[in-house]
């Protein structure tokens, strides 16, 4: 809701979380995607766009009618999926392949972005030059992960998953509203 509403007043979110579970209707799981669907939904009435983690089941959407993520999959969400190279340390130049982890599928994503992986055989090591001064040595997959910042310990580490896409997507979507100011979710 926006600031005069007692709302945060974002223009964005950006949910790293998620559950990708069967369908049961005896489970209640019913309720929590229709609770979901209306919070996501209200936020996207409200002019926020909503932007969530795929999921790193490694699922065909598509072909999986009796599998939910969710908030993926929610009213109202674009959903990222996470892409990753598999050898950077050692050359390769490809950043668009699909991680092996990622939830995948046309009726599922909306968009993807870089989320690390960690497929490179094998553990041989690789050394870059680290800023301003230094290198790090360690195996070369650990190229292919993400940095991400660790929560509450002032330090970052390598990470993988839909969780580190979709804040990369999210960040991608702050650019273009500052750069060309308020627009519907639509828009964006």
């Amino acid at each position: 809701a926006p600031i005069n509403e007692g709302g945060a007043g974002a223009n964005i979110i950006n949910m790293s979380l998620g559950a990708t579970f069967a369908r049961d209707p005896n489970d209640g799981s019913a309720h929590l995607m229709a609770a979901l669907s209306r919070a996501t939904s209200h936020a996207r009435q409200r002019g926020v766009l909503v932007i969530a983690a795929a999921g790193n089941e490694g699922v065909d959407m598509d072909h999986a009618q009796h599998v939910v993520s969710i908030p993926a999959q929610s009213v109202g969400v674009v959903s990222i999926a996470a892409t990753a190279p598999v050898g950077f340390a050692v050359g390769a130049t490809n950043f668009s392949s699909a991680a092996s982890y990622t939830n995948f599928g046309q009726t599922l994503v909306s968009f993807s972005a870089p989320g690390g992986d960690s497929m490179l055989p094998g553990n041989a090591l690789c050394t870059f030059a680290r800023l301003p001064s230094g290198s790090i040595t360690s195996p070369c997959w650990v190229f292919d992960l993400i940095i991400s910042p660790g929560a509450g310990t002032n330090t970052y580490f390598f990470a993988a998953g839909t969780s580190m896409a979709s804040p990369a997507a999210a960040g991608v979507a702050a650019l273009i509203w500052g750069k060309y100011g308020p627009m519907t979710p639509d828009q964006l």
